[in-house]
This record gives C-alpha cells, sequence and structure tokens, in this order.
C-alpha cells in the first residue's frame, strides 16, 4: 500500500525529531560530565588551596616564621606581629555547583512528541479534505456535462 506523502512527510519529521532529541541528551550527559570533571577538579584546587593555608597559618609554623625573622614568638603575644593569612585564592577559581542539563530538557520531549502528534492528525485531516474536495469537483463536471449534454438535446 503507497503511502500518502504528507503522512510519510510526517513520519520522517518525527523520525527527525526522535534522533535530535538523542543526540541532545547525549550532548547533555557529554557536558554534564564535562561540568562535573571541571567542578571536581576546582573542588579539589580549593581543598588544597585551604589546607596549605590551615598549614601556614598553624601556631606552629607562625612561630617557626617569627624565630627565622630574629623575633621573639613569646614576646610578641596580642601583637600585630602574630597575624594570619587573609583567605586568598590562588588559582582565582570559584568552584560553583555543577549544572544539571538534564533538567533543561526534560519538559521539552513530552512536548515535542505531543506537537508531532498532533501535525499528523492535522496533515491526516487536511489530506481527507482534499480528497472529498476532490471528489465533490469531479462530481461538479459530471453533473455540468450531462446539463450540457440535455441541452444540446433539446435544441436539437
Amino acid at each position: 500500500m503507497p503511502v500518502d506523502p504528507i503522512v510519510g512527510g510526517a513520519i520522517a519529521q518525527i523520525g527527525t525529531n526522535v534522533l535530535n532529541q538523542k543526540q541532545q541528551n547525549y550532548n547533555n550527559k557529554f557536558e554534564f560530565s564535562q561540568n562535573m570533571m571541571m567542578y571536581n577538579m576546582q573542588r579539589q584546587d580549593a581543598l588544597n588551596d585551604w589546607r596549605m593555608q590551615n598549614e601556614y597559618n598553624s601556631p606552629i609554623a607562625q612561630v617557626e616564621r617569627m624565630k627565622a625573622a630574629g623575633l621573639n614568638p613569646h614576646t610578641a603575644n596580642g601583637s600585630s606581629i602574630v597575624s594570619t593569612a587573609s583567605a586568598q585564592q590562588a588559582r582565582g577559581s570559584q568552584a560553583q555547583a555543577a549544572p544539571r542539563a538534564y533538567q533543561v530538557n526534560s519538559g521539552t520531549q513530552g512536548m515535542s512528541t505531543m506537537l508531532a502528534l498532533e501535525q499528523i492528525k492535522n496533515i491526516k485531516a487536511q489530506t481527507d479534505k482534499t480528497k472529498a474536495e476532490t471528489a465533490n469537483t469531479i462530481k461538479d463536471g459530471k453533473t455540468k456535462d450531462l446539463q450540457y449534454m440535455a441541452d444540446d438535446k433539446n435544441l436539437l
């Protein structure tokens, strides 16, 4: 049974939508994995910075630095000599939560499927209407032919 070109086009469009959706899902998963990898790397850097800052600001390290500078650490209680380093990002990167790529596309897949189904219904209705109009045009043509033939016979 031959497939109507309009319905065939609609089926091809649905197939294209499905393939596009699969590609989009793959892209989302890939992007999500890349974001997670970057987040984990930034998190590890931030933890390393925190550990280094804690080591630098430990009381033992401060005493060692004071002794190395030739200062008496026991006389420096409460003075401005003993101060901790301010929190600074060595790499300038901010750890941020990875975006959730799967949430971007969760509602659109169902909507595109529903839209495609409605388009198929619409195309089928338009095809049925066109077929009915064609049948009516043919009937009208035959009716007019019969009327002309009857008029011709009446003229003779």
